[in-house]
């Protein structure tokens, strides 16, 4: 019984949900301890909304050499440090602020993603996600693929 309502559960959800493919690269070469960062914007100007997403290798760089007085040469520790691999923004159709709201038009109609006002801690513009709305990414191989999710 258990098992049957847990899957009404799941198929009412994902019937609701929506996924579309907001981006698909082919990374130059395998990143090795990759991390993958994406973020929400918004156009100030036009109010459209993007994701910016971010792959970022992180890498050791040799230490500098220390030589003493008498000529005796001591490797200093390597010194951990990032490399970004690929960085791109990409437009994503039908997210755009209304008003305060940031809103994405789907298929379903018009989901609220989030609100968009002044932080009254670092007083600046800022996006107040709902949880209606992510973007979630996956890196398999070399294949950066990023997905922008509704529930």
């Amino acid at each position: 019984m258990k098992k049957f309502l847990l899957a009404g559960l799941f198929l009412m959800t994902s019937a609701f949900a929506g996924e579309v493919v907001i981006h698909e690269a082919e990374l130059a070469r395998m990143p090795m301890n990759a991390m993958i960062d994406s973020r929400f914007q918004i156009d100030n100007s036009t109010g459209a909304g993007s994701v910016t997403v971010s792959v970022v290798e992180s890498v050791m760089i040799p230490g500098p050499t220390y030589c003493d007085a008498y000529g005796r040469c001591y490797p200093q520790p390597p010194i951990p440090s990032t490399r970004t691999v690929h960085k791109k923004t990409v437009a994503v159709e039908g997210l755009s602020l209304q008003g305060d709201r940031f809103v994405y038009a789907g298929a379903e109609g018009d989901i609220e993603c989030g609100t968009y006002k002044r932080s009254p801690v670092l007083n600046r513009w800022t996006i107040y996600l709902s949880g209606n709305c992510e973007v979630r990414e996956s890196l398999n191989g070399r294949k950066l693929t990023v997905t922008f999710v509704t529930k």
